[in-house]
């Protein structure tokens, strides 16, 4: 998978196959998101609870969403490149419910750091445990939130 269009280079791609644990996402993340233009938005929206029901399905929706927000010019932390990878760290922890550590080992430490400024919420938010989390943690923040229609 090529990851140039999301501000990635060749070893944020060799670093994100290499990548044991959800801090080793953590720096990979942080670095692309240091070489992106301000302000830096991430879409919530489920993933892998709610939504849809389907994993799949989901990422796909999320993925159309953040395409036709780059279309119109803004600026997206797309955390779906990450996907495979937490899926794989989560399988190794032996994870078989909703994986808690993700949220505050990964995506806590991107919202404190200031790095996304605001978060974009698909219609279905609510559905979804972590994109419930995320709305708590950036109201929490003050962070500027935007409902999508």
């Amino acid at each position: 998978m090529s990851l140039t269009q999301f501000h990635w280079n060749t070893e944020d791609q060799k670093a994100l196959d290499r990548a044991q644990s959800y801090g080793d996402l953590l720096l990979i993340a942080k670095d692309v998101i240091s070489r992106m233009r301000k302000p830096v938005v991430q879409v919530c929206g489920p993933i892998s609870t709610g939504g849809t029901g389907v994993m799949s399905e989901n990422i796909d929706r999320l993925k159309k969403k953040i395409d036709a927000l780059e279309r119109q010019d803004v600026e997206i932390f797309n955390q779906i490149p990450f996907q495979y990878r937490i899926q794989a760290i989560a399988a190794a922890r032996g994870v078989k419910d909703y994986e808690h550590e993700l949220l505050n080992e990964f995506y806590l430490p991107i919202f404190e750091s200031g790095l996304v400024q605001e978060l974009y919420f698909m219609p279905d938010w609510q559905t979804s445990e972590g994109s419930r989390w995320e709305h708590a943690q950036g109201e929490r923040l003050g962070m500027k939130i935007t409902y999508l229609e």
